[in-house]
């Protein structure tokens, strides 16, 4: 089981490391924005483990619990990768150097998971059998999208960094990069079901760790990518358009569990993945804001990222007691 989840992990990182890399190429060939590319193209690209993984955990395992813990374990991790970037790789504050046209997507964000937090309460009903908070989730996702492409600019545009690049070729790789994805990330939901049932740690805990981190690794590697461009907007606007998008995922999972609504039946332990998402994303939107440095063991860092690594601890933590 182990051994065949971290094989699966391993080629999602891999191709989800080129799979952005060619998407960047179409985009550029194409003559889409790397800024708007960032929040929708590049969120969707990495976001595609996310969205098989989940959505192979309703179908194939009939684990909703799974999926839920997937998604937002996705989000508290893509978070952290601001505070491993900002900490351990940049070692300085570059928050405050983003667009503040960023947070528009926060608040989109903040809307759908507390439509989300809805439904764990029962605040819902059902349209055949797909909630509505479900459908809200759709139409808020939709939103940020739009809004999205009407507030980017290409601040840090490259023009022909991809001259030589054939646009056919890389759709076709683009393609083939896709099915591996899905192969790997289907396989990959299997396994760690299985280790989830085996060793007893439990679904809400598997999918927020093991499964998140596995899905949300091409963010940390298209972020490291993009530090060498110093694309810091572009860093920040595909982690938030994945958070977006891994939300979203929630609704093609309501369509395809096609008995009830994923909403009915959930143990209350899916509801900390969900409130701690929520508490690193306004540490986030806090240290945006804020705009404002701190010193810690004489290095300059947001303090917010430092509390960023200390809440995504503690979430893991309780999750597991729990």
């Amino acid at each position: 089981m182990y051994i065949g989840f971290t094989v699966c992990a391993l080629i999602i990182v891999v191709a989800g490391w080129y799979l952005a890399y060619y998407g960047d190429i179409i985009a550029e060939k194409s003559g889409l924005g790397r800024s708007f590319i960032g929040l929708i193209g590049v969120a969707a690209i990495t976001s595609l483990p996310e969205l098989i993984t989940t959505t192979s955990a309703v179908v194939l395992r009939d684990a909703p619990e799974l999926a839920f813990s997937n998604v937002f374990g996705s989000n508290m991790f893509n978070i952290l990768i601001v505070a491993i970037l900002e900490i351990f790789i940049i070692r300085k504050p570059f928050l405050y150097l983003v667009s503040k046209k960023n947070i528009a997507t926060i608040g989109f964000i903040f809307l759908a998971t507390f439509s989300v937090l809805l439904g764990f309460e029962g605040y819902s009903f059902e349209i055949r059998w797909i909630s509505f908070n479900s459908i809200l989730i759709l139409i808020i996702y939709l939103a940020a999208m739009y809004t999205g492409f009407k507030n980017s600019k290409d601040d840090e545009e490259i023009t022909d960094l991809y001259g030589d690049k054939n646009l056919k070729k890389a759709i076709y790789l683009f393609i083939i990069l896709g099915i591996i994805i899905i192969i790997s990330g289907t396989f990959g939901t299997i396994f760690a079901d299985e280790i989830a049932v085996e060793t007893g740690l439990g679904r809400t805990f598997v999918g927020g760790l093991f499964l998140a981190v596995m899905t949300s690794l091409p963010e940390l590697i298209t972020g490291l990518s993009a530090i060498k461009l110093k694309a810091y907007n572009m860093i920040v606007g595909n982690l938030l358009g994945s958070n977006m998008f891994n939300i979203a995922i929630l609704f093609i999972c309501d369509i395809v569990y096609a008995d009830e609504s994923i909403f009915l039946n959930l143990k209350q332990t899916q509801f900390l993945p969900v409130v701690f998402s929520l508490i690193l994303l306004s540490l986030m939107l806090i240290g945006m804001i804020r705009n404002k440095e701190s010193y810690l063991f004489k290095k300059k860092v947001h303090l917010e990222t430092i509390f960023i690594l200390l809440f995504y601890i503690l979430g893991i933590f309780l999750i597991y007691k729990l």
